[in-house]
C-alpha cells in the first residue's frame, strides 16, 4: 500500500499551494492565505472545535513513498446554506428546445468538492482520484451527524483551450457583456452581483441549440469525476451552475455507496483471505486516517496486515470503519 488518506496538518501548506496551481477550482483556490485559512478550519473541524454547519474538512492524499501530496479533496459541512446560497439554472426540457429558469436554493446541504490529483499521477494505475472520492465519504459514514442527510457535487461544464465557458458564452455573457475569465474572477471573490442581470426565465436560441444542457455537457477532464459522482450514488438534478455551466448532482446520505454496508469492528494484527476494501479510524483527537486497502474478517473481528495498521496509526483493539468497496 503506497498511499494513504488522511486529514491536512499545518506543515501540508508549501504541498498544498503547489497542488491548488496545477487546476485551480473555486473550492481550492491556489491562494496562500486562502489554503492557511482552509487548514486552520480543517483542524479545528476534525478536532469538533467547530458547530458543524460550519465545518470544512480537507483531506490530502499521502505517498507514503515520498511523503509528498499526491492529491487534496474535500467536504463541506454545508456546501449549501442561507449564508451561501446556490445559485443555479433549472433546465427544462421542451422537446427540441430548452428553457433555462434561473433559481438559488438556501436550505443547508453538506457536500464534496475541491478534488485535485497531482499531473504526476493522473490516468495512472493508482486512480487516486477514486481513492479521494471513496475514503471522504466514508469519513461522513463514521460521524453522519456532522452532515446533512442529502449531498451535493458539481462536475465542471465544458471549458474551451482558451479557458472560456461555452455555457456562459451562450448565456451570461449575452446579459452583463462580460467575458468568462472576469466573471469567474467575480465569484471567486464572492461577489455574484452580476447575476441580477440574468432573466428569471430564457428559451435557448436556435443558434444555441447544439449547447443543450444534457450529462454530455461536461469536458473531457471532468468526464472521470462525473463518473465517480454517478459512481457513488449521486444522480442528474437537470441544474447547472449559471456562470460556468457545471453540472449539479446530488444524492441521498443512506444512498451512497461507501455508506451504505459501512460499520465499525475492532482491529486485530494479522493476514487472512480477504478483500480489498475502504478502511477508516480516527484518533481521540479526532485526526483522520483512511485507506483502500485488504482486510479480511474472523468472528466479527477485522483482521489488518500489520504494514496497513502502521500506516494508519492502528493498533490491536483499536476501532476501524469498514466499507466494501465500490
Amino acid at each position: 500500500m503506497r498511499f494513504i488518506i488522511r486529514g491536512v496538518r499545518t506543515e501540508d501548506h508549501q504541498e498544498l499551494c503547489r497542488l491548488a496551481h496545477q487546476a485551480p477550482l473555486l473550492s481550492f483556490q491556489p491562494s496562500p492565505e486562502r489554503l492557511y485559512n482552509r487548514i486552520e478550519t480543517s483542524l479545528k473541524s476534525f478536532a469538533g472545535l467547530l458547530p458543524a454547519d460550519s465545518s470544512i474538512y480537507q483531506f490530502v492524499c499521502e505517498d507514503l513513498a515520498t511523503q509528498k501530496l499526491a492529491g487534496a479533496s474535500a467536504l463541506f459541512g454545508s456546501y449549501i446554506s442561507e449564508t451561501r446560497p446556490q445559485h443555479f439554472i433549472d433546465v427544462v426540457d421542451n422537446g427540441d428546445q430548452q428553457t433555462y429558469q434561473r433559481g438559488t436554493e438556501t436550505t443547508r446541504t453538506s457536500g464534496v468538492g475541491g478534488l485535485i490529483v497531482d499531473n504526476l499521477f493522473r490516468k495512472t494505475h493508482y486512480k487516486l482520484a477514486a481513492q479521494l472520492s471513496h475514503i471522504r465519504l466514508l469519513y461522513a459514514g463514521m460521524k453522519p451527524e456532522r452532515f446533512t442527510n442529502t449531498f451535493v457535487v458539481e462536475v465542471l461544464g465544458k471549458i474551451t483551450g482558451k479557458g472560456e465557458s461555452h455555457f456562459w458564452n451562450c448565456f451570461g455573457k449575452k446579459f452583463t457583456g462580460m467575458n468568462f475569465s472576469e466573471a469567474y474572477k467575480r465569484i471567486a471573490n464572492n461577489d455574484r452581483s452580476f447575476m441580477d442581470k440574468f432573466p428569471t426565465s430564457y428559451e435557448l436560441p436556435a443558434s444555441c441549440s447544439r449547447l443543450k444542457i444534457s450529462e454530455a455537457s461536461v469536458g473531457m477532464s471532468s468526464r472521470g469525476s462525473q463518473h465517480l459522482a454517478k459512481r457513488l450514488g449521486f444522480s442528474f438534478q437537470n441544474k447547472v451552475d449559471p456562470v460556468d455551466g457545471s453540472l449539479c448532482y446530488k444524492a441521498d446520505q443512506k444512498d451512497l455507496i461507501p455508506l451504505k454496508q459501512g460499520n465499525w469492528h475492532t482491529t486485530k494484527k494479522g493476514s487472512i483471505k480477504g478483500e480489498i476494501r475502504l478502511l477508516g479510524t480516527l484518533k481521540d483527537s479526532g485526526e483522520f486516517y483512511g485507506a483502500i486497502a485488504h482486510c479480511g474478517f474472523q468472528n466479527g473481528i477485522a483482521i489488518v496486515r500489520e504494514n496497513i495498521c502502521d500506516a494508519l496509526h492502528l493498533s490491536e483493539g483499536n476501532s476501524i470503519f469498514v466499507a466494501p468497496h465500490c
